[in-house]
């Protein structure tokens, strides 16, 4: 459990709902760290902006990067 509360939907401002929402469509639900940056939206739109080129970059695959990412939140305890 986090200590600040991840906002539920109704309780973002629109700007950032929208945000999580276009999350959402590209990959079924957003991430915790996404709502959690959802009080703050110039820092969700923020990470917005890298994720895209982290993922699209390098010489490892889109694939290969979203298992590292399954497999750290595994070892954390995190669900990803």
């Amino acid at each position: 459990m986090a200590l600040i509360a991840y906002p539920e939907r109704e309780e973002m401002k629109p700007e950032a709902r929208e945000m999580v929402e276009v999350f959402e469509r590209e990959h079924g639900r957003a991430t915790l760290v996404r709502r959690m940056l959802a009080h703050f939206p110039p820092a969700l739109k923020a990470v917005d902006g890298m994720y895209h080129p982290f993922m699209a970059e390098g010489t490892l695959g889109r694939k290969i990067k979203e298992l590292m990412f399954v497999a750290s939140s595994q070892v954390r305890g995190c669900f990803y």
